[in-house]
């Protein structure tokens, strides 16, 4: 699956490549790229942004824009929980907030969907997994046979980062970490470490190493 993409997606960055002088500004985001190799080597005059502090709140929520721009909903739902507003702010941060995209380790973010259906069903639950899980992620899941505890405060050097690599070929700890379900954190001396961003992504983790555990595969 992961060549079949990586050919699809070559053949898109060669067009954007092509029209260039048409072209006067494009951004493209996703999850965090592997390689500069495959797909992108194609597109080569981009500039990586990935773990810039400047650009760490591009792709998500801070904690004072959720309070800025929804203050009603954040009302109506503390409300409905019988909690003060500030009660509700600390409880969605534990289930919704935590991810890191500089490597400063300053900026967390809120899952902008998550957060939405969050507020739309006034109701905790796992919605980030509904977004969408490939069967690719499960079958590594399990031809790697990953637990949840492993990788709880998991310490990883600076060239961690710039180690990256082809989807198939990535080591557990780079795999999730490119699939969004673990995040940067600050770790000791000149370490990182990697943990879960939050009660929801851990929460769906463990579900789908459940699910191929039940399976007996």
């Amino acid at each position: 699956m992961a060549p079949k993409v990586r050919k699809l997606l070559k053949s898109y960055y060669s067009q954007i490549k092509a029209n260039d002088k048409f072209i006067s500004f494009i951004f493209i985001t996703g999850i965090s790229k592997f390689t500069k190799m495959g797909v992108f080597s194609t597109l080569n005059n981009i500039t990586d942004i990935s773990f810039d502090e400047e650009y760490g709140t591009l792709c998500g929520w801070t904690e004072e824009e959720i309070i800025k721009y929804f203050p009603d909903h954040l009302d109506d739902t503390a409300k409905k929980f019988g909690l003060s507003t500030e009660e509700l702010i600390k409880k969605m941060k534990d289930y919704y907030n935590g991810f890191c995209f500089d490597t400063g380790g300053k900026h967390r973010l809120y899952n902008p969907y998550s957060t939405l259906r969050f507020f739309f069903h006034k109701r905790f639950s796992n919605y980030w997994i509904e977004s969408g899980t490939s069967s690719m992620f499960v079958d590594y899941l399990k031809s790697n046979k990953l637990s949840v505890e492993q990788f709880r405060n998991y310490s990883v050097s600076e060239d961690f980062f710039d180690n990256s690599t082809e989807i198939e070929k990535a080591i557990p700890e780079s795999f999730l970490f490119q699939t969004g379900y673990l995040s940067l954190r600050e770790g000791k001396e000149d370490m990182f470490a990697l943990d879960y961003p939050n009660t929801e992504v851990r929460n769906a983790l463990s579900m789908l190493v459940s699910q191929y555990i039940s399976s007996g595969q």
